[in-house]
């Protein structure tokens, strides 16, 4: 999902540009699109830049729920097949064990669910980065 994430935050940020380029250059020649009423060329060509942001923003928003739902899961699907495994290997465990067991999961998880937001903010970081050296 990262590199996904990575790739898609590269497309994106090109389609922006171009987006932005085309807005500064309707802008700055304003006048002369009014003159030879080119303003339907000027509008059709970002409203398309645009459509194809909004395409690529879907995809990230998607891309987000997915990596939202396996972060928030896998904390209680981790204490949930420690538990089955432990029970289907025959072992027992009593009331207060398995109350300890759970504090240390839930302690131990917090790190895990903040993983996938660094790693999204160091990729964001690096390809921002590659954009400025360029």
């Amino acid at each position: 999902i990262a590199k996904l994430r990575a790739v898609l935050q590269t497309r994106l940020m090109k389609i922006k540009d171009q987006r932005m380029r085309g807005t500064t250059e309707t802008v700055n020649s304003i006048k002369v699109i009014k003159l030879y009423s080119w303003q339907d060329i000027f509008i059709d060509k970002l409203f398309g830049i645009r459509d194809q942001e909004i395409k690529l923003l879907k995809l990230e928003a998607i891309l987000d729920a997915i990596d939202c739902f396996v972060v928030w899961m896998t904390g209680p699907m981790l204490i949930l097949s420690t538990f089955l495994t432990f029970f289907l290997m025959g072992n027992k465990i009593s009331l207060a064990s398995s109350f300890a067991a759970i504090q240390v999961f839930v302690h131990l998880i917090l790190p895990v669910k903040w993983l996938p937001e660094a790693v999204r903010s160091f990729l964001e970081f690096v390809i921002s980065m590659n954009r400025i050296q360029n």
